[in-house]
């Protein structure tokens, strides 16, 4: 039977219809007359309703909660909320540090590209020629990159003027064409600028893989 059995008025009413239909046979057994037969079965019904009505009411304040029930349940709820914030915070933290590994397992073949082209630009013939693929795959290492790390801007990467005046002190002597100098002095800045960003993007991943690696929140114990 339920555990609030008591809150069913379907059985109240069924045990004083039987009480009273009880009475009213014993009654009539004792050969009273109608209308005393009559009342009798009606303060049979009545004395056993208004009964389970005070039962009802006795076991009604016997199960409402204490303070010290209210209290615990509601310390218990806000450590849930407390638990369903961390672990959401937790989760939103892991899936953005879950998309920068992807972006970076990405990086890989660009990073093949870019040693590629490099190797062939730093021959220093024929920078100018050479210096388009290089190019290319920078800024498709930057923009892919620039997805997954919060500490890269979106966009391809620049050469600043001072990386342009310090490139210009690296130009091989034995340069001695103007645009191959031009290409090779871009060359010199924009890897310098990646080997900087390079080092950002090691570096929060290194604290990213720190983050992932720590234990989730506890769940909350009543």
């Amino acid at each position: 039977m339920r555990e609030t059995w008591y809150r069913d008025p379907r059985l109240g009413l069924a045990a004083a219809v039987l009480a009273g239909i009880v009475v009213g046979i014993a009654a009539g057994a004792a050969g009273q007359p109608g209308w005393r037969l009559l009342l009798l079965a009606l303060a049979g019904f009545a004395l056993v309703a208004w009964g389970l009505f005070a039962v009802q009411g006795i076991a009604w304040v016997w199960r409402q909660p204490d303070r010290a029930d209210v209290l615990r349940a509601l310390s218990l709820q806000r450590s849930q909320h407390a638990f369903n914030h961390a672990a959401w915070g937790r989760f939103d933290r892991d899936a953005a540090m879950l998309r920068m590994l992807l972006a970076e397992r990405a990086l890989i073949p660009i990073e093949a590209e870019l040693v590629r082209h490099a190797m062939a630009v730093e021959q220093f013939d024929a920078v100018a020629a050479t210096l388009p693929g290089f190019s290319q795959a920078a800024a498709h290492w930057y923009d892919i990159a620039s997805q997954g790390h919060a500490a890269l801007p979106p966009a391809t990467p620049v050469p600043t003027p001072a990386a342009l005046d310090e490139a210009a002190q690296q130009i091989p002597a034995t340069l001695t064409d103007e645009e191959d100098r031009r290409a090779a002095l871009h060359y010199l800045a924009v890897r310098k600028r990646l080997a900087a960003d390079r080092a950002a993007v090691e570096r929060e991943r290194t604290a990213a893989l720190r983050k992932l690696a720590a234990p989730p929140p506890g769940v909350p114990v009543e």
